[in-house]
């Protein structure tokens, strides 16, 4: 049995759904999110299709833009989606992906789920996520590489507003249906919706299984060229493609679901053609050591739903390989960190980060393991002399305003914060940070403007609407904030209409 970058896209939103909808807040949250899984990716073409034909024109790329932001507020509810550090480093590995892309927008919001199965997806406005399971399952980052770049592909091809233009009617019913079973059955009882799921699940392929084919190998050859571009390793495309394919994957029940979704030989014979007429490029020994230690990082820290041990990832590695010496020692560092030592993993952190500074997981769990060790100063110092350097600048500002908030320097922890948010203004832990300081020192617009912001991040739009009108109501409340507070409940209003138009 065989599988496809389909199930990385289309059925990994449906594994996703199952982890996010109970948090939805209202019946049009998940109707947001049916009329999401259209957009998986389907659109019949051998060649770029013409975005500005009658149907794409159905949705306009600021509707996307719009509806890219309600699937991100589901996302932003999951805490595992918030982790600063892998959000940093998955954007600037999709950097060269993006610039290199058709993309007017080249900012992608970037979500790692803690989720055990092995798949991806990409919805319109910019967003993509990846599952634990997916990064564990890859043996080599060009191979994650190739996977994002495919995603990458499905949003500059627009093709969510092809596939809302040509299954507007009969998907949604489908969909709906499919995902009501999968509700069902994560709320009450495994078994319970398992029939419902399947006979919905075999209607719904039998209407759209040959047209989202032809989309993914679209996807497949827009993301390869987009790899030669960048200059990733273009073959390790159809390694990823047997990954996705291994015999192994029967075993797994999350893959259950997906294996009628097969890779075609066409399309494997298709992307080997073309990779055999690109140029080869090496790997880049950077980003593939920066891979092997978010596995390894991932395998200690989320155990408990990938379902992977450290064990499993260190029997994987190459003792033969560069860099064999470190990564054992960064899972050994792990396995304190997990144990709560924090001294110990700090000292062998300290050594692992003098001998590779530039690697942002070992420094990021260096300074977490000092601050867990209340050495605040300390990491006020190492990370001010490694932003001096023009390393890890949004981590060093992260670290110095928890530090500087422990020893209850606020002014200087603000200072330290908001730098952050104007860098990553779409990060709802900058926010939810600010709303808690303020909150705690009485600054009461200020929390009210940032527990705003925070609810809008989460797609709470009538939430982010009240702590708007509120803050408007203080008597403390100046021009400017209240222009502030104006903007937010505007953008609320906008993301308000757009659920109700869908």
């Amino acid at each position: 049995m065989t599988n496809t970058y389909s199930s990385a896209c289309f059925f990994g939103l449906l594994s996703l759904l199952c982890s996010i909808v109970a948090l939805a807040n209202t019946k049009r949250h998940l109707w947001i999110l049916i009329i999401y899984l259209i957009g998986a990716g389907q659109v019949i073409a051998n060649d770029l299709p013409d975005i500005k034909n009658a149907q794409s024109n159905l949705i306009s790329p600021q509707q996307e833009q719009l509806i890219g932001r309600l699937v991100a507020g589901n996302l932003n509810r999951l805490p595992s989606s918030q982790a600063l550090g892998v959000r940093l480093w998955l954007t600037d590995l999709v950097r060269p992906l993006l610039n290199h892309s058709s993309l007017s927008n080249k900012q992608l919001q970037m979500f790692l789920i803690n989720d055990r199965s092995i798949n991806a997806f990409a919805a319109p406005g910019g967003i993509i996520g990846v599952h634990t399971g997916l990064v564990l399952k890859m043996q080599h980052v060009d191979e994650l590489v190739a996977v994002l770049a495919h995603e990458i592909a499905h949003i500059s091809q627009r093709h969510y507003a092809h596939r809302r233009a040509s299954e507007e009617r009969r998907a949604p019913i489908y969909l709906g249906a499919l995902l009501t079973t999968m509700v069902l059955a994560t709320q009450v009882d495994a078994q319970l919706g398992e029939a419902g799921f399947h006979a919905t699940y075999t209607a719904m392929m039998h209407e759209q299984m040959s047209y989202s084919r032809a989309n993914e190998q679209e996807a497949d050859r827009v993301g390869l060229d987009l790899m030669q571009a960048s200059h990733f390793d273009t073959h390790k495309m159809l390694s990823a493609l047997k990954q996705l394919d291994s015999p192994f994957v029967e075993q797994d029940p999350n893959w259950a679901w997906a294996r009628s979704h097969p890779i075609s030989e066409h399309r494997v014979a298709d992307i080997a053609s073309r990779v055999e007429q690109l140029s080869a490029h090496p790997s880049s020994p950077h980003y593939q050591l920066d891979f092997q230690l978010l596995r390894i990082m991932l395998a200690t820290q989320l155990t408990d739903t990938t379902k992977q041990s450290l064990e499993d990832v260190s029997k994987r590695l190459d003792p033969l390989a560069d860099h064999y010496a470190l990564y054992l020692q960064f899972a050994e560092a792990m396995l304190l960190m997990k144990q709560q030592q924090w001294l110990e993993a700090g000292d062998l952190l300290e050594g692992l980060a003098t001998e590779r500074p530039t690697q942002p997981f070992i420094w990021n769990q260096w300074l977490r393991a000092l601050l867990m060790q209340g050495q605040y100063q300390q990491v006020i110092e190492i990370s001010q002399e490694y932003a001096d350097l023009g390393l890890h600048q949004n981590l060093s500002r992260y670290y110095q305003a928890l530090a500087y908030a422990a020893i209850k320097n606020m002014d200087k922890a603000y200072q330290q914060l908001n730098q952050l948010i104007q860098a990553q203004p779409d990060w709802i832990g900058g926010w939810q940070l600010l709303a808690d300081w303020r909150g705690q020192t009485a600054d009461f617009t200020e929390h009210r403007i940032a527990k705003a912001q925070w609810h809008l991040l989460r797609a709470e739009f009538e939430l982010a609407q009240e702590q708007a009108l509120l803050g408007e109501q203080l008597t403390t409340t100046s021009d400017q904030q209240r222009q502030q507070l104006k903007h937010i409940q505007a953008q609320a209003k906008a993301l308000k209409e757009t659920a109700n138009s869908l």
